[in-house]
């Protein structure tokens, strides 16, 4: 009897998980599906659910047009990462470590950035980006992805760093250490999950950034794969199966890096609820 009822409880989460996750995960399927198939295929009265005529003619065409919008995004969110990283984990032990009020206001502040919209930070770079003669540069970009996307890595960071013993700290400084050894040799080795969920995060909001790629771009700098992609569905409204081979080609970078991380997302975001 407690076998076949485990039978049927498995059976019924799956029955559940297909009912839920099937509508969500076709049109991603008839995407990749559809790359493959020519549009005669695509565009028939009963389209074929599993293509039996495949062409790799639609990958060569986005291939060829968006391989260098891949390296400049490529850049950007690898120098994005970086940046946040840099900034974002040192300031988050300085702030776990301080406590009170002082670092509840500054968390408060940079929570309040995220809920800025996008697009109004970016206009608001655009006139200070103009004076400084960063408009549809490297450096202008990259800067203003990290604007966006440090405040998210300092918050999660420090979640994580404020739930560590304050004893090791203690046993760091009766060794001698201070504040710069405590941070090397306590926060950051422990804090690898915490660190490495915010590294994937942020590398994925500079992969897939389109306001700032749009708004400070002068049209000769740096084309990111989102404008590229912008661009090239414009440029190809009529080839649809291209334009679904360029957003899987776009799509495959992100996914293999979330799949290798998957098990430092599930460490880095619980461990701060988990711990203390």
């Amino acid at each position: 009897m407690t076998r076949n009822y485990k039978v049927l409880r498995i059976s019924g989460r799956l029955a559940v998980g297909l009912v839920l996750f099937v509508p969500l995960l076709f049109p991603l399927y008839w995407v990749v599906a559809s790359s493959f198939q020519n549009l005669s295929t695509i565009f028939a009265n009963a389209p074929q659910i599993i293509p039996t005529h495949v062409t790799a003619a639609n990958y060569s065409v986005a291939f060829g047009s968006i391989i260098g919008n891949i390296g400049v995004s490529l850049v950007i969110a690898l120098c994005v990462t970086g940046l946040s990283w840099l900034i974002g984990v040192p300031a988050a032990h300085a702030l776990a470590r301080l406590g009170g009020t002082v670092s509840n206001v500054v968390v408060m502040v940079m929570l309040v950035t995220q809920m800025i919209p996008a697009i109004s930070v970016s206009v608001a770079l655009y006139t200070i980006f103009h004076q400084w003669g960063l408009l549809g540069s490297y450096l202008g970009l990259i800067l203003a992805d990290t604007s966006l996307q440090m405040p998210f890595a300092l918050i999660v960071v420090r979640a994580f760093m404020v739930s560590l013993p304050g004893e090791l700290f203690d046993a760091a400084a009766v060794d001698g250490a201070g504040e710069v050894r405590a941070f090397t040799s306590v926060s950051l080795p422990l804090a690898v999950p915490a660190v490495i969920t915010v590294g994937l995060f942020t590398f994925l909001g500079g992969w897939t950034d389109f306001v700032n790629a749009l708004t400070l771009n002068n049209g000769s700098g740096p084309q990111p794969l989102t404008l590229g992609l912008f661009k090239f569905s414009t440029q190809y409204t009529t080839n649809t199966g291209a334009v679904f081979a360029a957003a899987t080609l776009a799509a495959i970078p992100t996914t293999i890096l979330l799949f290798m991380g998957m098990r430092w997302i599930r460490g880095g975001l619980r461990a701060g609820a988990l711990k203390g």
